[in-house]
Parts: C-alpha cells; sequence; structure tokens
C-alpha cells in the first residue's frame, strides 16, 4: 500500500516539513507513478518512523474499507451457496441411506421366503417319503 506525501506524514504523525527533509537527506525513499507524484510504500515509512497509523489517512482508508466491504458480500454469497449445495446433498444422503435401509429389510424378507419354501420342501419329502414307506412297507 502507498501514501501520497500527505498521508504519510499524517500516518506517521509528523509534519509534512519533516518528512520533506528526511526524503531531502535520503532517510525515506520514495517513488513515483507515470504522471510523476510521489508516494511513500507503508513499509518504508514502518522501517524509518515506527508504527504507522492508518486511520487519520482520509483518501486510503476509505478505499480500503470500501474494498473489504465488497470482498465481504462476495464472500458471504459464496457461503450462502455453499449452506444450499450442503443442505442439498445432506437431503440426498439421507434419501440413499433410507432407501439403502429398505432394501436391506426386503431382501431380508426375501431371503426367508426363500430359505423357508425350501425348509417346507424338505420336510414334505421326508414326510412323503416315509408315509409312502410304511403304507407300502417293503420287505
Amino acid at each position: 500500500m502507498k501514501f501520497n506525501l500527505n498521508q504519510a506524514a499524517k500516518a506517521v504523525n509528523i509534519a509534512r516539513s519533516t518528512l520533506y527533509r528526511d526524503i531531502n537527506n535520503g532517510k525515506v525513499s520514495i517513488t513515483k507513478d507515470a504522471k510523476g507524484k510521489s508516494f511513500i510504500d507503508v513499509s518504508e515509512l514502518e522501517r524509518v518512523y515506527g508504527a504507522v497509523t492508518l486511520n487519520d489517512t482520509e483518501e486510503s482508508v476509505p478505499e480500503i474499507h470500501n474494498a473489504t466491504l465488497d470482498n465481504t458480500r462476495v464472500y458471504e454469497q459464496e457461503i450462502s451457496l455453499l449452506r444450499e449445495h450442503i443442505d442439498i446433498l445432506k437431503d440426498e444422503r439421507d434419501d440413499l441411506r433410507k432407501r439403502l435401509d429398505d432394501e436391506s429389510s426386503e431382501r431380508k424378507k426375501l431371503t426367508l421366503l426363500l430359505t423357508h419354501q425350501t425348509e417346507m420342501k424338505e420336510a414334505k419329502e421326508k414326510n412323503t417319503g416315509n408315509l409312502w414307506n410304511k403304507i407300502f412297507k417293503k420287505r
């Protein structure tokens, strides 16, 4: 983040004349944009003067604040969409679990029916065979 010279002086709580003197003495380095305006990087201010307060800068803070608000809105919308997707996936998961439980119980019932029928056939054959043998005893 960069400040113009007025913002930089306010951010480190010094007079503009002090800042200009430090620039002329080479204590603080500045950069210039394509239009020739001078800017000072925040890291340069921190290196020379220590803590930098952003609250006193009139132009940069609203820009940062607006950008942060825009990002926050985008993130909130994304979170909302993701929560909706999560709810949809949970509903699908619950539906699939219910179907699986239903299929499992139906399979158990069918297995019991099939195994019971084979047991009944075996019992009939044994009983029929014994009765037949009793009636027509083979000697």
